[in-house]
Protein backbone atom coordinates (compact mmCIF):
# COMPACT_ATOMS: atom_id res chain seq x y z
CA UNK A 1 0.00 0.00 0.00
CA UNK A 2 1.23 3.67 -0.52
CA UNK A 3 1.09 5.77 2.39
CA UNK A 4 1.10 9.58 2.62
CA UNK A 5 4.60 11.25 3.48
CA UNK A 6 4.72 12.09 7.35
CA UNK A 7 7.19 14.74 7.56
CA UNK A 8 8.40 17.98 5.33
CA UNK A 9 11.50 16.14 4.12
CA UNK A 10 9.98 13.53 3.13
CA UNK A 11 7.17 15.64 1.29
CA UNK A 12 10.30 17.35 -0.31
CA UNK A 13 11.18 14.36 -1.69
CA UNK A 14 8.08 12.88 -3.26
CA UNK A 15 7.07 16.64 -4.66
CA UNK A 16 10.82 16.36 -6.14
CA UNK A 17 10.73 13.23 -7.39
CA UNK A 18 7.33 13.89 -9.24
CA UNK A 19 8.73 17.01 -10.81
CA UNK A 20 11.83 15.35 -12.38
CA UNK A 21 9.50 12.58 -13.59
CA UNK A 22 7.14 14.75 -15.43
CA UNK A 23 10.40 17.11 -16.38
CA UNK A 24 11.79 14.40 -17.72
CA UNK A 25 8.35 13.02 -20.01
CA UNK A 26 7.65 16.38 -20.83
CA UNK A 27 11.13 16.78 -22.42
CA UNK A 28 11.36 13.27 -23.69
CA UNK A 29 7.80 13.38 -25.40
CA UNK A 30 7.48 16.79 -26.63
CA UNK A 31 11.03 17.62 -27.65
Amino acid sequence: MFSLPKTATEWAATISCLLIVAAFIKVYLFP
